[in-house]
């Protein structure tokens, strides 16, 4: 699920590989190869393969995608 609180965009999710990692990618263009897409964040799913990723939100910088990808 996606939410906006407070000023910060929260990404969360299940069904990721229990206590597997994954690494978030941004990109101000949803259409550029993978390989342009820059690391934001990584983290590691929880015991029950869940995923919390907060990113606070600039009004002053280009809009930005994300994608999970595991590791």
């Amino acid at each position: 699920s996606v939410n906006l609180i407070g000023g910060n965009l929260i990404f969360s999710g299940t069904g990721g590989v229990t206590n597997g990692n994954y690494v978030v990618l941004g990109s101000t263009n949803v259409a550029a190869p993978l390989m342009d897409w820059l690391p934001v964040t990584s983290n590691a799913f929880d015991a029950s393969g869940n995923f919390l990723f907060t990113n606070p939100i600039d009004p002053a910088q280009p809009q930005e995608f994300y994608r999970l990808q595991l590791q």
